[in-house]
């Protein structure tokens, strides 16, 4: 998920800082971005707030099929 690396990227975050802030391992963030594993609605609200995105944004990106 390219789209989810840019939105980190852009707010200067490394996969771990992103993932300590969720509240999940820095290898199931990176299974996530990279689109190996798919995410629930509460994980992908705490990635929306993290990466300072509303979930209605992000929310069909992660439901979108690669």
């Amino acid at each position: 998920m390219d789209w989810l690396k840019e939105l980190r990227e852009r707010r200067g975050m490394n996969q771990r800082q992103v993932a300590e802030q969720v509240g999940i391992s820095q290898p199931t963030y990176c299974f996530i971005e990279s689109g190996k594993r798919g995410v629930g609605v509460k994980t992908a609200k705490r990635i929306a707030a993290v990466l300072e995105r509303s979930v209605d944004e992000l929310l069909p990106l992660f439901l979108r099929k690669r």
